[in-house]
């Protein structure tokens, strides 16, 4: 298995195509693309945070842009931290699209079956694939896939489920669905690389509404830059939308590392409000409040507890609330 670092799918892609290629590669029939359209693009799960003026032209918190008023340094952290989900999403996606590219191995009245296919990545493994449909009691079809791996040398016949998911719709784009990655058993399969994580990744999506709404589990820290944590995107076809996500830092008072909280509602422009709890280093726990324009910087501010000033004594009062732009409040 490709670890989060390197592109995604490229072991099992490699298998399937072997498998095509021995097997002959033909067209693909019209119930062929409809369970391929069961399956989750990137699109359908990627997380569209607005990149502010400020981030755009290269301004860092540290930087004079924002003059007296400072920036929302945990705005800032928001690019980075949707850059992880999404790299998150490349490497999912990455082992569905390995399935798009070639025709079943068997086709079935309600199912589709690629494999099982030799490894040749990992000595000893056989991949197998296979999409299941049916219909729900309110007449909407689900599709269940599994990504599932053995090795036939053990005695036990154990089948790791790499990937799972489920999805209830016309098509990825519009319905709704969810999808387990699990680390654990790509160990267990002995397919990981040096620097595959432990844990699993959790999604669940709904493109059925608008705002669209995707909420990520991490159950690991480190996975794609990731820290454990259930991350929960908005995003709505205008623009706007509200992302509640955390991330850590060096401890600004003395050793050790501090946990953020954010909850952020944004504007098209990327302007917003959020709400950010914070868990100290020291132990010192707290939250304060913060309005931002276009270019992440600060048009009001409110922290009683002095965190975000460096300072156990509460900020004074910045800006005024009135100045916050209209945007919906953040996620609970």
């Amino acid at each position: 298995m490709r670890s989060p670092t390197r592109p995604a799918g490229l072991a099992i892609a490699a298998v399937l195509l072997l498998g095509a290629a021995a097997s002959g590669c033909g067209n693909y029939s019209t119930e062929d693309i409809r369970f391929y359209e069961a399956l989750p693009t990137r699109p359908d799960l990627r997380v569209e945070v607005p990149l502010s003026a400020g981030v755009a032209a290269g301004v860092t918190a540290a930087a004079p842009a924002c003059g007296t008023s400072g920036s929302a340094e945990p705005w800032l952290e928001a690019r980075r931290t949707s850059d992880g989900i999404n790299a998150s999403v490349d490497w999912l996606v990455g082992l569905v699209d390995a399935v798009r590219r070639v025709p079943p191995t068997t086709r079935l009245e309600d199912g589709r079956i690629w494999g099982p296919f030799d490894d040749d990545k990992h000595p000893g493994v056989r991949i197998t694939i296979s999409i299941t449909r049916s219909t729900l009691a309110d007449g909407t079809l689900e599709h269940l896939y599994r990504f599932q791996a053995t090795r036939p040398a053990e005695p036990s016949a154990t089948v790791y489920t790499i990937l799972s998911g489920r999805f209830a719709g016309p098509s990825a784009t519009h319905g709704e669905g969810a999808l387990v990655l699990d680390f654990d058993e790509i160990h267990r399969a002995g397919m990981q690389d040096a620097d595959t994580p432990h844990g699993r990744m959790d999604v669940a999506y709904d493109r059925t509404v608008d705002p669209r709404t995707i909420d990520l589990v991490v159950t690991s820290t480190g996975a794609f830059g990731l820290v454990q944590f259930n991350y929960l995107f908005e995003g709505h076809q205008d623009g706007r939308g509200r992302f509640l996500y955390r991330f850590q830092k060096p401890a600004a008072q003395g050793a050790g590392t501090d946990t953020l909280t954010v909850s952020a509602s944004f504007a098209a422009d990327g302007a917003g409000r959020g709400h950010i709890g914070f868990q100290a280093g020291s132990g010192v726990a707290g939250a304060f409040d913060q309005c931002w324009d276009a270019g992440a910087c600060l048009t009001w501010h409110d922290d009683p507890t002095g965190y975000s000033c460096g300072s156990v004594v509460a900020c004074p009062v910045a800006g005024s609330e009135s100045a916050c732009p209209d945007v919906a409040l953040p996620l609970p």
